[in-house]
């Protein structure tokens, strides 16, 4: 209702400026004049720099966190270690809390004001640590994509690129696919691993086909830039009419698919030792590995019967042999060459020696490793086998390499080629027949 006492206005005025609500009124009128002339903040913008100034404080502490994350991840280093435990014993003794706390822990002690406990504000007046589990793992998989995304910018730089992959069960046997990209840089070749994709539509080669296209255009490579397919012989792979590689061709036709060179080697040279005398002297020699390997006492012997023969030998045991990459087991035969004497005459030792030193078991496998040892069939099926395989294993490494270029590769399979047709004629068998006589002469000699 308007004021039309005018008579008496001065005394109601001054009564109107006693009351509770003109002196609110005054002080919110003051305020919104402040505000107005930018003399102070609305209270807007006064809850926006609170948040802003905790979540830069949340923030420089969360770098902590993902400071030992990373660490950990250089150094290949598992979060939380064999175990997990955090509870204390009735000595007031703390468990294992896993390798990222113990990392926090440290990082607190050390000064780091930011690693220490409970420190993290959130809703509600609680406090949070951004510690636990699902946090590692957020964290884990920021990381990732910021590396794959770091790779893919550097993939789609490059004119063209090719895929590897291949199927492998975890251990919560699970089907999983590492995919591979190939591609050039500008410091030359590379090969850069990009994740896995878990086949949980089946590993039929539309399947595969799909998942492998799938993941390639959520990572954003370009595919139209796809050249290459790198996978091994089976058949959801290679198929020619349903396998994954032609089924990607029907998208991308450019996209050849090549057999894994590496690989083709291994099915020849596994096909080769299926030859009786080359499988049974494969046989013996992993009879001799494990004959030494699972028991300390007879590798103890072994090797001081190579410190007494040689004190400067550097090789003191003997290479386990490979059960799927046969090219690798070349490595063992060198090895095993070299130790050979020191083998026998381990043999020799413990057939011989007397029962209170070793056990029956132990003496009669030694003897009769020892006579297939020192056959002769056993000796010229280790020799040739050796020979043939020795240009072998320096190839593999090559093909394996992340930087061999498909020309290098050529030259490489052709000079290999040259090396094992010379070995194809009467002069090198003898050669190989005279090399045997003489090893199991000195041999006998011994």
């Amino acid at each position: 209702q308007p004021f039309n006492n005018w008579t008496k206005s001065t005394a109601e005025f001054t009564r109107h400026e006693s009351q509770k609500a003109h002196e609110t009124s005054m002080v919110r009128f003051a305020d919104f004049e402040r505000t107005a002339s930018g003399e102070k903040a609305d209270v807007a913008t006064q809850l926006s720099s609170e948040h802003q100034r905790q979540a830069e404080e949340n923030m420089t502490r969360l770098r902590s966190v993902i400071s030992t994350v990373m660490f950990l991840g250089r150094q290949n280093i598992p979060l939380r270690g064999h175990r997990h435990e955090a509870s204390r014993d009735r000595r007031g003794l703390s468990g294992n809390p896993g390798n990222f706390m113990a990392l926090m822990n440290f990082r607190a002690e050390a000064g780091d004001a930011h690693a220490t406990g409970s420190f993290y504000q959130a809703r509600g007046g609680k406090s949070v640590t951004y510690c636990g589990s699902r946090i590692q793992n957020d964290v884990i998989q920021c990381c990732g994509d910021d590396i794959r995304d770091s790779l893919v910018k550097a993939i789609n730089r490059s004119p063209f690129f090719a895929i590897l992959a291949d199927e492998a069960s975890d251990c919560s046997n699970k089907e999983q696919m590492p995919l591979v990209v190939r591609y050039v840089a500008d410091t030359g070749i590379c090969e850069d691993f990009l994740g896995f994709a878990l086949c949980d539509s089946g590993t039929s080669g539309t399947a595969l086909a799909q998942l492998i296209l799938q993941k390639l255009g959520e990572w954003g490579l370009n595919l139209d830039r796809l050249r290459g397919q790198g996978y091994d012989g089976a058949g959801n792979m290679a198929g020619r009419l349903s396998g994954c590689s032609a089924i990607i061709r029907q998208s991308y036709p450019k996209a050849l698919y090549v057999h894994c060179a590496s690989h083709c080697l291994n099915l020849c040279v596994i096909a080769a030792t299926k030859i009786t005398p080359v499988s049974s002297m494969w046989s013996i020699l992993l009879e001799v590995s494990i004959f030494f390997k699972y028991s300390p006492k007879r590798q103890a012997k072994l090797e001081s019967v190579i410190t007494a023969n040689n004190e400067g030998a550097t090789v003191r045991k003997l290479v386990d042999l490979c059960k799927t990459r046969w090219v690798a087991r070349s490595t063992a035969l060198i090895t095993f060459k070299a130790l050979y004497e020191d083998v026998v005459t381990t043999f020799e030792d413990i057939s011989r020696g007397p029962r209170a030193e070793w056990n029956t078991e132990s003496q009669s496998a030694a003897s009769s490793l020892l006579r297939s040892i020192t056959s002769f069939e056993f000796i010229m099926a280790f020799i040739v086998t050796g020979r043939v395989m020795a240009p072998l294993h320096s190839m593999t490494i090559a093909l394996q390499s992340s930087s061999l270029d498909i020309i290098r590769a050529y030259h490489q399979i052709q000079s290999v080629r040259e090396v094992v047709s010379e070995c194809r004629t009467e002069e090198q068998h003898e050669a190989w027949f005279d090399e045997a006589v003489a090893f199991a002469d000195k041999v006998r000699q011994a």
